[in-house]
C-alpha cells in the first residue's frame, strides 16, 4: 500500500493499456486485481479484454462531480492534469454546458458498455462522498456470488 500511495509517476499522460500488458507479462498465475484509474483515457480496451480473460480484473473507477457538469460562474481557466493544456471557458455558455454534459455522459456510458462486455465488476468511487460503503457493498456481492 506504501508504494501505491508515495508513488511518483514519471509521465503525467496515463496509459492504462501498458499497465495491463505490464500485468500480463509478470503475473503467471490467476490474479485478482484492482485497476484505479479515472479511465480518462483510450486504447486501453483490447488489454483490457485480454487481461479480463486470464485474471480478474476489477476496476476502480474514480470520478469528480467537476468533471461532468460546469458551475454557472462565468470565465473560468483550466488545465489539461496530462498535457498541460490551457483552455479558457464560458460557463454562462449554455451550448457549451450542453455539450460538456453530453460528452461525459457519452464518456461515462462508453466505458460502461466496455466494462459490460468484457464481463468486469466494477466499483465506481466519487470525490464527494465516502468510498468505504461503495466498497464494502462490493465485497458483499462478490462474497454471495462465489
Amino acid at each position: 500500500m506504501s508504494e501505491l500511495l508515495y508513488y511518483k509517476p514519471q509521465d503525467k499522460k496515463t496509459d492504462i493499456a501498458a499497465s495491463l500488458e505490464f500485468l500480463l507479462r509478470v503475473t503467471q498465475k490467476h490474479t485478482i486485481s484492482f485497476l484505479v484509474s479515472d479511465f480518462i483515457a483510450e486504447g486501453y480496451e483490447k488489454p483490457l479484454a485480454i487481461a479480463g480473460k486470464k485474471h480478474d480484473i476489477i476496476p476502480v473507477v474514480i470520478t469528480d462531480p467537476r468533471e461532468t457538469s460546469l458551475p454557472s460562474i462565468g470565465l473560468i481557466e483550466l488545465e489539461d492534469a496530462e498535457t498541460g493544456e490551457m483552455l479558457l471557458l464560458d460557463t454562462k455558455d449554455m451550448n457549451l454546458v450542453k455539450q460538456f454534459s453530453e460528452s461525459a455522459i457519452a464518456s461515462t456510458e462508453k466505458r460502461k458498455n466496455i466494462f459490460n462486455s468484457i464481463g468486469l465488476d466494477t466499483i465506481e468511487v466519487s470525490t464527494d462522498t465516502d468510498y468505504l460503503p461503495k466498497l464494502v457493498s462490493f465485497f458483499r456481492r462478490r462474497e454471495r456470488r462465489f
